[in-house]
C-alpha cells in the first residue's frame, strides 16, 4: 500500500474523528447532554478503528481503552470516575508496552561519547 492510498482510504475515519472531537469542544457550554458521551467516546474509537486496520493491534487497543475511559469519565448520572481511571490506567500500560515493543536500540542514557566516535 502506497502513502497516497493510505492517506485516501484514511481520510473518511480520520475526517470521522476530527468531526466529532470539534463537535464535542463546540458542545461543552451545554455538557452534559443527551449523547455526549457518546460523541467523547466515538472521536477516539474511531480511531482505534483506524490503527486496527492498519495492523497497530496494541494502539488500537490502548485507543479503546481510552475510549471507553473518556465514556465512563463523561457519564455523570453515576460516579465511575474510578472505572474510567482505570481504563486509562489500562491504557497507558498497553501504550508503554507498544512503545517498548516498537523500540529498535537499546536505550543507554548513562553512556556518554565523546564527539567524533
Amino acid at each position: 500500500m502506497t502513502t497516497a492510498s493510505l492517506a485516501r482510504d484514511s481520510t473518511p475515519q480520520l475526517r470521522f474523528s476530527s468531526l466529532l472531537g470539534l463537535l464535542y469542544f463546540a458542545t461543552l457550554a451545554w455538557q452534559p447532554y443527551p449523547g455526549s458521551a457518546a460523541v467523547k467516546g466515538l472521536s477516539i474509537a474511531t480511531l482505534a478503528w483506524f490503527a486496527w486496520s492498519m495492523g497497530a493491534r496494541l494502539l488500537a487497543l490502548g485507543l479503546a481503552a481510552s475510549s471507553l475511559g473518556d465514556v465512563l469519565l463523561d457519564i455523570r448520572t453515576v460516579n465511575l470516575f474510578i472505572p474510567g481511571l482505570s481504563s486509562f490506567l489500562v491504557a497507558h500500560l498497553i501504550y508503554t508496552t507498544a512503545f517498548y515493543k516498537s523500540w529498535q536500540y537499546p536505550l543507554r542514557i548513562w553512556e556518554r561519547q565523546s564527539p567524533g566516535m
